[in-house]
């Protein structure tokens, strides 16, 4: 089992170089969470996007939010990531405010995440991860069901 998983990650570095995406750890974030907490469910999967979308965008907003506003930037920034927390402890809007939501303005929020890499790489890197990983998946678990794999 290995080898096809050093393969498939292989083909995913590959296909980001090719493309020119170098933040290719948020794609990897995307398959680690939706792979181990949400066991690749095909209903979680526009959960999934979505709220890593959310959370990056939350995440990287601090940056702008600082820059545009200065110190009324941060009560801003704060008073967007607590409406998440709050949404996220009701149960609101769960497509876009979910644990993968969370996960992504974690990381980014991370200083050295901030200053190193742009939304946009990131963001890239992400949609290269869902797209491919994504597709790998759907497609593995509709070949299957046709009884083409075993």
């Amino acid at each position: 089992m290995l080898i096809p998983v050093v393969l498939v990650i292989g083909v995913f570095l590959v296909i980001c170089h090719l493309l020119g995406v170098s933040q290719f750890w948020a794609g990897f974030l995307f398959v680690l969470y939706w792979g181990m907490v949400e066991t690749v469910d095909p209903k979680r999967l526009p959960h999934v996007v979505l709220g890593g979308i959310v959370g990056m965008l939350a995440g990287y907003s601090s940056v702008l939010l600082l820059e545009y506003l200065g110190g009324t930037g941060g009560y801003v920034f704060i008073a967007i990531i607590l409406a998440i927390i709050y949404c996220q402890l009701m149960g609101w809007l769960p497509v876009a405010v979910n644990m993968m939501t969370m996960i992504f303005l974690t990381v980014c929020t991370i200083p050295a995440i901030l200053e190193n890499t742009s939304l946009l790489a990131a963001l890239q890197g992400f949609l290269a991860g869902a797209v491919f990983f994504g597709g790998f998946i759907l497609t593995g678990m509709a070949l299957k069901q046709r009884k083409l794999l075993n």
